[in-house]
């Protein structure tokens, strides 16, 4: 079960880097389309509901990206300390092999002094919170991009935006729906309070 785990981490990953992609290209149709057609004597890029919603989506991106990348930092760290705690146990085994405690168990306690068992729970919960924002707000910048194309947003004659839509909505179900990862979210959270006490 573990090594599955550590498996879906990264792949969770992927897919949230996907989608801020996607949802990026999205956002650039979403742009020019504005710049060309006009509504009510202007250009879509120039009336305040236009520019109001780009900028939530814009805000949106942004904080996911955030996620993502707060995401693979903690889990590259994590792996970086299982790795560090795996030399130092193997150092603690040389180390009573030879009868030679001393200088190789000081080496293997400060190879193994940032490693905190308890850093997977955190991992876990920043895979999850990116997992869960990351496809909603990309979502929310496809759709965006569609309703400034009217009804040719709906068409893949058109447009690719049908197709960018469905494959994010795919990828919002993919490695478990967000409440599967909402309660993960929950219950560590509950767990690190609890720990404040």
């Amino acid at each position: 079960f573990e090594v599955a785990q550590s498996r879906l981490g990264p792949g969770r990953l992927h897919h949230c880097t996907r989608a801020i992609g996607i949802a990026e290209r999205a956002l650039s149709l979403a742009v020019q389309r504005a710049e060309s057609r006009r509504v009510f004597g202007s250009n879509i890029a120039r009336q305040g509901g236009f520019l109001h919603r780009l900028a939530e989506i814009r805000l949106g991106l942004d904080q996911a990206r955030l996620l993502v990348r707060n995401a693979a930092q903690m889990l590259d760290q994590s792996e970086e300390d299982g790795e560090r705690m795996t030399q130092m146990m193997q150092m603690m085994a040389m180390g009573r092999k030879g009868g030679k405690m001393g200088k190789m168990g000081k080496g293997a306690n400060a190879i193994g002094r940032s490693f905190n068992p308890t850093s997977h729970r955190y991992v876990r919960m920043a895979l999850a919170q990116a997992k869960v924002q990351t496809p909603k707000v990309c979502l929310e910048a496809v759709d965006f991009a569609m309703q400034v194309h009217g009804a040719a947003g709906m068409s893949s004659r058109v447009t690719i935006l049908p197709h960018l839509w469905s494959a994010l909505r795919t990828l919002r179900v993919a490695d478990g729906p967000d409440e599967v990862h909402l309660a993960t979210i929950s219950k560590l959270e509950i767990k690190k309070q609890r720990a404040k006490l």
